[in-house]
């Protein structure tokens, strides 16, 4: 969960850095609410859904699966 938390906190401020530019120098993408949903909400709400289901299914569900062979020395 720390893990996580940690990758969602940097991936919030890298799109805070990405939306910051947006507003000061392209405040007319963010003009209209449709603009506004597209270019403000749409991406956090992703960012946010990807890392958690990216960490359950990486916790959950491994891809791999051990094998221990325990007669060699």
């Amino acid at each position: 969960m720390d893990l996580g938390m940690f990758s969602l906190r940097d991936f919030l401020m890298a799109w805070a850095s990405i939306e910051r530019h947006i507003l000061v120098f392209h405040d007319q993408w963010v003009s209209t609410p449709k603009k506004r949903f597209f270019i403000h909400y749409l991406p956090l709400a992703s960012i946010v859904i990807y890392i958690f289901t990216l960490y359950i299914i990486v916790l959950f569900f491994p891809p791999c699966q051990n094998i221990y062979i325990y007669s060699q020395e």
